[in-house]
């Protein structure tokens, strides 16, 4: 499985890659700074979605591009055949990020952090259903 962090704090982003390998030992997993990195990652291998995230854990508050922007610019670049599972990662508990993760059919959740084995394995387990 491929997947894809997109998180500015090196602490989280580490942490949540360990998480993964636990839960999904044979995981290809690729790390974004910001939303803007993690779209030039995309862009140069559009026309291989096969190479993209299937599933992505995406932060809110980042520098360059937060959460959101990222989300807008995805839906921009229309990529063929290409719809990664997305989960917000973030440590806000504001219901209008929780309101707003709502509005993008790409999202399928908010997980709060800190991440958690437990929190993780019920999400991976449940992607392809």
């Amino acid at each position: 499985m491929k997947l894809g962090i997109i998180d500015d704090e090196w602490i989280c982003s580490f942490l949540a890659q360990k998480l993964i390998q636990k839960v999904v030992p044979d995981s290809e997993i690729s790390h974004f700074k910001n939303g803007l990195e993690a779209i030039d990652f995309m862009k140069q291998n559009r026309l291989s979605p096969l190479s993209l995230p299937e599933f992505i854990l995406l932060d809110i508050n980042m520098p360059v591009a937060n959460g959101w922007d990222f989300l807008d610019m995805l839906n921009d670049l229309e990529i063929s055949n290409y719809h990664p599972v997305i989960y917000i990662s973030s440590s806000s508990q504001d219901p209008e990020d929780i309101a707003m993760a709502k509005k993008y059919a790409s999202v399928k959740g908010f997980l709060p952090k800190p991440l958690t084995p437990f929190k993780l394995a019920g999400v991976l387990d449940n992607i392809g259903e």
